[in-house]
């Protein structure tokens, strides 16, 4: 993630665009994950509407989606919930990709745009920095984000304008 945020900076008009097809991207991420969610009781609800293809970066859609599903994934973890879910959706109207995740979270830990991390479930070293990740591309490729706290769940919406 970091290394693509890196070559993102040092080469913002040579990024590869290609077709991406999103149920595909995040079906592979899923796939990725789910002996995790299957051994932490976490249900994922995936309501994708199949056939979304946009143009884009694949590297970046991916750590996108990646980072909202580690993150969504910790804090489960974290929430104490004897029923822990994650539920992603996305649209796409006009020239915007929309992306909702929403997942249960320990009330007790109230947002601060930090990590509550001790460990990671993820073996890699980096964690910590999904947000800020996602913030960065939003911002380079003119989209928003909102972070959402709303006591037992939260919210994550992400904006993404193609052209």
């Amino acid at each position: 993630d970091i290394s693509v945020l890196t070559r993102m900076d040092e080469a913002a008009n040579m990024i590869d665009m290609e077709r991406v097809d999103i149920s595909v991207l995040v079906g592979n991420i899923i796939n990725e994950v789910s002996l995790e969610l299957e051994e932490k009781h976490i249900s994922i609800v995936d309501s994708l509407k199949k056939g979304i293809q946009i143009k884009g970066n694949y590297s970046l859609l991916y750590s996108i989606f990646r980072n909202l599903m580690d993150n969504a994934i910790e804090a489960c973890l974290q929430s104490g919930s004897q029923k822990p879910f994650i539920r992603l959706s996305t649209e796409f109207s006009g020239e915007c990709l929309s992306i909702y995740l929403h997942n249960t979270k320990n009330p007790e830990q109230i947002f601060k745009h930090q990590t509550t991390k001790k460990e990671s479930y993820n073996p890699l070293p980096s964690h910590g920095f999904g947000l800020s990740i996602i913030e960065d591309i939003c911002q380079k490729y003119d989209g928003a984000y909102q972070w959402l706290d709303r006591t037992d769940y939260f919210d994550s919406i992400v904006l993404l304008k193609f052209l």
